[in-house]
């Protein structure tokens, strides 16, 4: 079986196809899937540190009091792009801000995608008030982010195969469709590995993810309810040769006490106690069930010595 690559931008539906083109599914519940690099960045020269971020968007927010458009633009594409840079968490009111001021140069150049920009920042700092407040095209642009925001839909992402993963500033795996958003994967002891800021259309990049086969997890839920675990402790089992030497002694000892019958039912008959055909029948039934007991005792007593397993 080749290597298996994950589309992951668009997210749904989740699927599945082998690089020489031939589909298939995975047969293992578990499979750790190395997805393909798709996109091309420019690579950082050097991690972006908290207080260089501020400082840029302190920047871009005396560029915009001042009205200064063009320096507001190039300044908020600088933070776009330490946001692909950046080591530490961030915050989401940090990302807010980013969002906003970067819709803030979009509506300038009269571009349709402030309004993602807005709706973007809007979902993360829902609470923020401009002030002064916004006039004009600004302020239409950022209700259209709102109504933006407020009917958008969300796709959700495959767990990471370590590690966490963080979407806009939170452990979570939901993104909005068609709205910037900042991803961020975390190693097992929680040190950002990769931080990427992806505008709608963009491709997002790779990362190893765990897919879960849906049927094995939903049996794994029914057989396991939640809870802590539990635990049982297995009887002790029975060698087949102990097995067939109780029950080959078993029938022995009934055979002995049928043929003891059978010998105190002659005894009666010599003594005249009991009708002769009566006791005769008696007889035959008890000494022929006897033998015939005893002799499969026996038999099986032999198998279980030949066979050993006790």
């Amino acid at each position: 079986m080749g290597d298996c690559i994950v589309p992951i931008y668009p997210i749904s539906p989740l699927q599945l196809r082998i690089v020489n083109n031939e589909p298939r599914i995975p047969r293992s519940p578990l499979v750790i899937i190395q997805i393909v690099t798709a996109l091309a960045a420019q690579p950082c020269r050097a991690p972006v540190t908290r207080t260089q971020l501020f400082e840029t968007t302190e920047e871009a927010a005396a560029e915009f009091a001042a009205l200064n458009w063009e320096a507001l633009d190039a300044t908020t594409l600088t933070a776009k792009s330490q946001l692909d840079c950046i080591e530490f968490l961030v915050r989401r009111p940090e990302l807010a801000r980013v969002f906003r001021l970067r819709g803030l140069a979009l509506v300038h150049s009269q571009s349709p995608r402030a309004k993602e920009w807005f709706a973007a920042s809007y979902g993360l700092q829902p609470g923020y008030v401009f002030d002064p407040p916004l006039r004009g095209p600004l302020r239409v642009a950022w209700e259209e982010g709102v109504e933006r925001w407020n009917a958008h839909t969300s796709t959700v992402l495959p767990p990471p195969a370590q590690g966490e993963l963080r979407t806009n500033g939170t452990i979570q795996d939901d993104i909005p469709d068609g709205i910037p958003w900042h991803l961020q994967i975390t190693d097992e002891e929680g040190a950002v590995i990769r931080s990427a800021l992806i505008s709608p259309g963009e491709e997002m990049p790779s990362y190893p993810v765990r897919v879960v086969d849906s049927k094995a997890e939903d049996t794994a839920n029914t057989a396991r309810p939640a809870g802590p675990p539990t635990y049982e402790i297995a009887s002790p089992s029975t060698h087949s040769s102990t097995g067939l030497a109780i029950a080959g002694g078993g029938m022995a000892v009934i055979g002995g006490v049928s043929i003891i019958g059978a010998q105190v039912i002659k005894q009666d008959y010599i003594n005249g106690n009991g009708t002769a055909s009566e006791l005769k029948l008696t007889n035959y039934i008890l000494g022929g069930g006897g033998i015939a007991l005893a002799t499969a005792g026996g038999i099986l007593c032999t198998v279980a010595v030949i066979n050993g397993e006790w």
